[in-house]
């Protein structure tokens, strides 16, 4: 499976600091293109035409693997894309 991110600021975007590393997506778009699957999602807000932000709904969460395979829910993620994020009772 292939992941594409769109953000204006390459810092903003969910690069895994090793192999192995966990990355739980929300909301992304799955597409197909060549015959391989894709998941796409968009980061940030974009002007329109009226001048208001209009926020794309994709987010994401990074946990360094190993802390998942030790502590598993209980792993704390080192990046995310938005100020606060829910894991629910079925997330863990």
């Amino acid at each position: 499976v292939e992941l594409l991110c769109f953000c204006a600021d390459e810092a903003n975007l969910p690069v895994p600091y090793n192999q192995g590393d966990v990355i739980r997506l929300h909301r992304v778009k799955i597409g197909e293109w060549l015959g391989r699957l894709q998941l796409i999602g968009k980061l940030g807000s974009q002007p329109t035409t009226k001048g208001t932000a209009r926020h794309f709904p994709f987010s994401f969460v990074l946990f360094h693997g190993e802390d998942v395979a030790k502590k598993g829910a209980d792993a704390v993620p080192y990046k995310h894309s938005s100020e606060t994020y829910y894991f629910g009772d079925e997330d863990k």
